[in-house]
């Protein structure tokens, strides 16, 4: 739209030069009124040039816009199932290891005695 009426406003500026090119070459305007109108036409020429630049950084912008969203979202829902899932299994495992230790002994010790006596693994593997 923007870049269709600032051919538009080219178009009339132009038009208006001439028109203005035109009266002033029959006699019709003076001199004195000259500079009014060519100022009008050179408004509506500049106008013109700025509409077609930001036309053309709007579509830049746009398109840098569109790289953006076609690059891959992050799926949050996933995420966030993925880290409760985890924070569940941490706490349901840190809780196991506080209720698995005997009372009177300390993480330490708990930890030395698990480890699996020499008789047992004699006994049971063939």
């Amino acid at each position: 739209m923007n870049a269709r009426l600032s051919q538009h406003l080219t178009l009339l500026g132009l038009c208006s030069m001439i028109f203005y090119g035109f009266m002033l070459g029959t006699g019709k305007l003076s001199i004195e009124v000259m500079p009014h109108f060519v100022i009008s036409a050179v408004i509506f020429l500049t106008s013109a040039r700025m509409m077609k630049k930001r036309v053309r950084t709007q579509e830049e912008l746009d398109k840098e816009e569109e790289k953006r969203k076609k690059r891959a979202e992050v799926d949050w829902d996933w995420f966030s199932t993925l880290l409760n899932w985890t924070m569940a299994l941490v706490v349901v495992g840190a809780l196991a290891i506080f209720l698995m230790k005997p009372l009177g002994v300390s993480f330490m010790e708990a930890l030395q005695n698990t480890v699996p006596h020499a008789h047992y693994v004699e006994t049971t593997v063939p």
